[in-house]
């Protein structure tokens, strides 16, 4: 009898955990597979698209998480650094190195903020982690970018200031609907003409448009976000996002929402009191 194969995956993403359960389902006895699942991310398989539902309280972090599907490694906090393709072995930044059979890359896309000057606590170098948000400014795309933004949005809310929400797509404006919800003021600002232009011919976004201006979601639309002043909380993004391995072409259907409060120089709110923001995740 031939022995399993082992495999491992990085990426513990929505596409890890799919992966993993599938083969668990077709293979449960794991006679022919052994499945490692690595990830940096302190927590596994978690549904993003879900992400603004934390924001309105209709779902819990424990809502987002899948199942456990068996018994095999779920190496959280774990960040793969070198692949030796020869030597079918990779390494792993505290040390480790793990022989696999095959080798799946499920590390799907990571957040890239905007060039807008003060958007990022320092310039995206281009390496494998992206750049930290600054100052009351955060992306949406973990269950850490979800909480930080929850804390920006109850500070908002307290001091009567706004979120602004950089980018009019799906993802932006579920985050958006999400933070009105809350209690929050918000403006999306979308530098297309119309809201969802990737999705929507005008018309239609048109229809929509009115839609959430009668849910309290206001928008700037057909401009691009002013770099902020130096001095108060910054402008928000929900830009675009690319693969984690940055030789890739963007993925300009994947766009992570980012949002911060907006201070008047943003030209998306009036003038009025600011909301500090907690530390970057």
């Amino acid at each position: 009898m031939s022995r399993a194969l082992d495999v491992v995956v990085v990426g513990n993403g929505m596409v890890g955990a799919r992966l993993h359960e599938e083969t668990l389902r077709r293979d449960p006895e794991r006679s022919r597979v052994r499945m490692t699942v690595l990830g940096a991310e302190p927590v596994g398989g978690c549904n993003r698209v879900l992400l603004p539902a934390l924001l309105t309280g209709s779902l819990t972090e424990a809502d987002l998480l899948p199942e456990p599907a068996g018994p095999e490694p779920l190496a959280t906090g774990t960040t793969v650094t070198a692949v030796d393709r020869a030597a079918r072995t990779l390494g792993t930044a505290d040390g480790r190195r793990l022989r696999y059979d095959r080798l799946v890359l499920a590390t799907g896309a990571r957040p890239v903020l905007p060039a807008l000057p003060g958007l990022a606590a320092a310039p995206d170098d281009g390496g494998p982690h992206p750049a930290a948000p600054a100052r009351g400014v955060t992306a949406l795309r973990t269950l850490a970018d979800a909480r930080r933004l929850a804390r920006l949005a109850d500070r908002a809310r307290a001091r009567g200031s706004r979120i602004a929400v950089l980018g009019g797509g799906v993802l932006g404006l579920e985050a958006a609907r999400a933070l009105v919800a809350r209690g929050v003021a918000v403006t999306v600002v979308h530098s297309a003409a119309h809201l969802m232009d990737r999705q929507l011919d005008a018309p239609a976004a048109r229809v929509l448009s009115r839609v959430l201006r009668r849910t309290g979601v206001e928008q700037r639309l057909g401009t691009a976000a002013p770099p902020p002043p130096p001095t108060g909380s910054r402008s928000c993004s929900a830009g675009p996002s690319r693969p984690a391995r940055r030789t890739a072409p963007t993925c300009p259907t994947t766009r992570p929402c980012a949002a911060a409060t907006a201070s008047p120089g943003a030209r998306c709110a009036p003038p009025g009191p600011t909301a500090p923001a907690p530390p970057a995740n």
